[in-house]
């Protein structure tokens, strides 16, 4: 749960503290404080050396804070923040909502992160971050629902069961390279709490270099952080031998199969140094412990039929839920939604 708190930090109930101390724009130093508990202070080193942005030296040192706070298995934690000075209320919100929200949704033990304010923009700057309710759907053909349309796309089918805002933006054909190239339109623009970013299928077909699909994925997460929302990362979806697939030879085969296997891979390693988020697509529509995507999913070998967005669907519900509910995403009319709502229409 993310909250946002008005006022002096001596009327709020939290385990812990998180105190970071701002001066002339730089981060001085942080504190994390188990209230009650004198002997358990962790006093973070100074930030001097760090590389990068003022924005990726906050990101770095709010992820540390928490980490340490993990340590101290107590569930609740304020930031409280000491000067916003050249920092404006929307930068500070826009780093450390989504830095948070990467934290919980990494499996975190926390129940309750509350942001302590007394600046009246920084506070409105923090609690327009955490309403953020809207989840963008970056990606290629599969994304886009191909050969129905976005009606019947795991996207639209999720929408609608679960309640939450889900903007579909795959497009056909599309590499990764093409779907960075569109982020800031498609994605930072439409101002979601979470992007889900699936591709690499397309990109498999037509040989494109390792490299470029992992600095694809790279620039995308960058992307992500620095406008405040919190990446994941969709293993891509399995192929099947059958349709127009049937005509293409075992050893053309063999090679999308293993460049497919080589993204997801390094996706898996990547999310892993990175603590990001995963769905699994890939597992979905597979015959069970083979490999190979089951016939009966594809309507040309590597497009799902409906059956197939059914299926995508059903297997990522339970990941998507639990990842949204970790980083404190709200659904349409939360306080009526149990589990799930009935036909979700947005324009």
């Amino acid at each position: 749960m993310l909250e946002v708190y008005w006022g002096d930090i001596g009327g709020l109930q939290t385990d812990v503290v998180i105190k970071i101390f701002i001066d002339k724009g730089n981060i001085d130093r942080y504190e994390v404080i188990a209230r009650g508990k004198t002997d358990q202070v962790f006093k973070g080193q100074a930030v001097s050396q760090e590389q990068g942005s003022a924005q990726d030296i906050m990101r770095k040192i709010a992820g540390r804070a928490l980490q340490q706070v993990e340590s101290l298995k107590l569930p609740t934690v304020a930031f409280q923040l000491m000067s916003s000075a050249q920092l404006s209320g929307s930068q500070l919100a826009e780093v450390l909502v989504a830095e948070v929200r990467r934290h919980l949704a990494a499996g975190s033990g926390l129940e309750k992160v509350v942001f302590v304010l007394t600046d009246q923009a920084v506070y409105d700057s923090f609690k327009q971050m955490i309403n953020r309710n809207v989840i963008v759907c970056l990606g290629d053909s599969i994304t886009y629902g191909y050969p129905y349309g976005p009606e019947v796309s795991w996207v639209k089918l999720l929408e609608d069961k679960l309640g939450f805002v889900m903007i579909n933006k795959g497009v056909n054909g599309d590499t990764l390279t093409q779907m960075a190239s569109r982020f800031q339109w498609d994605v930072s623009d439409n101002k979601p709490a979470v992007v889900i970013i699936l591709g690499g299928t397309n990109d498999a077909f037509m040989g494109v270099a390792s490299e470029s699909v992992q600095s694809a994925i790279s620039f995308m997460v960058e992307q992500s952080f620095a406008a405040g929302i919190c990446p994941v990362l969709g293993l891509p979806v399995a192929v099947s031998k059958e349709g127009i697939l049937s005509d293409v030879s075992p050893d053309e085969l063999q090679m999308v199969d293993a460049k497919l296997e080589t993204t997801r891979n390094w996706i898996k390693e990547y999310a892993s140094k990175h603590s990001l988020p995963v769905l699994d697509f890939y597992n979905s529509l597979l015959i069970s412990l083979s490999g190979i995507g089951d016939p009966r999913y594809f309507v040309d070998g590597y497009h799902p039929n409906q059956s197939g967005y059914r299926e995508l669907s059903v297997k990522v519900e339970k990941m998507l839920i639990c990842l949204l509910d970790r980083m404190g995403v709200k659904r349409i009319n939360e306080e009526n939604c149990k589990h799930c709502l009935s036909g979700v229409n947005k324009t």
